[in-house]
């Protein structure tokens, strides 16, 4: 449920000038046009709890899976990954106030003022923590990773992460043997992020994230926990599952489509985003 697909059954009008998280009634609303039932569910605009409590009340038994990154990496991707977007429009849209294209201080402030100006959660300040909690409470984004979430990953042991989901699928019975390639990866040479990404900025992050630090840390330690309860030996098939996600992705990469489509190659495989 990105942007796209809430311009599509919500009107356009919902994600202007900015998105803002979907009501229980909106979350329904997309699933009634949506015309079928999903088998998975993927959104930033899903609020948590009552979002979570619509989907639970609607489905049998749903599984939630998130995956959490380091804080700071993840401010800093988060800014280049907008700065790419920008930089390719001729014209900065109504909620830029403040141009950050070239100064990580500006995308600070604009955050600043689409939150003040839209009701937007600053998306810089312990977002990760708001995402599961959206009261920003610690202790409950905590208690939530704990207990009512069935997957915690990090995003800095991806692969790891897939292969213990797998593992957690094989034992209810369903099939996941997931591919990817990476997409959606904002280009930045060691000079941008010297210039742009100053240890004073790291130091402003740092501060703006200390909620999101804590549930990061938490989050590994579930991490570890849920590795603990893998069957069979997790390096060996670690190892041949980066073999296989390396032959696919070079397939991927330099295989025709048709010649994919005629080999076959495509078939139970997919590919995720993944910054």
């Amino acid at each position: 449920m990105g942007s796209k697909d809430i311009s599509k059954y919500l009107g356009n009008q919902r994600i202007s000038p900015v998105t803002q998280m979907l009501t229980p009634d909106e979350i329904n609303d997309i699933i009634d046009q949506y015309g079928k039932i999903p088998k998975c569910t993927s959104s930033h605009y899903i609020p948590i709890p009552t979002g979570l409590e619509t989907l639970n009340q609607r489905f049998n038994n749903v599984k939630m899976i998130t995956f959490l990154r380091d804080p700071i990496a993840r401010v800093i991707s988060h800014y280049f990954a907008f700065r790419k977007k920008r930089l390719l429009e001729d014209e900065l849209p109504m909620h830029v106030k403040y141009d950050y294209r070239h100064d990580m201080k500006n995308f600070f402030r604009n955050n600043e003022y689409v939150e003040s100006k839209y009701g937007i959660r600053n998306s810089i300040e312990n977002h990760q923590t708001y995402f599961i909690d959206n009261d920003v409470n610690l202790h409950k984004a905590i208690s939530r990773l704990k207990n009512d979430f069935w997957f915690v990953g990090i995003v800095e042991r991806f692969d790891e992460g897939l292969l213990i989901l797998r593992d957690q699928f094989n034992k209810i019975g369903k099939n996941f043997n997931i591919m990817y390639i990476r997409q959606q990866a904002a280009p930045r040479t060691k000079n941008e992020i010297k210039q742009l990404v100053t240890c004073e900025i790291r130091k402003k992050i740092k501060e703006m994230n200390k909620l999101d630090q804590q549930l990061y840390e938490e989050s590994k330690q579930i991490f570890e926990k849920r590795k603990k309860l893998y069957s069979g030996d997790f390096e060996s098939d670690l190892c041949e599952y980066r073999k296989e996600l390396q032959r696919w992705q070079l397939y991927q990469n330099y295989v025709p489509y048709k010649a994919k489509k005629i080999l076959g190659w495509t078939r139970n495989k997919f590919a995720v985003g993944h910054k």
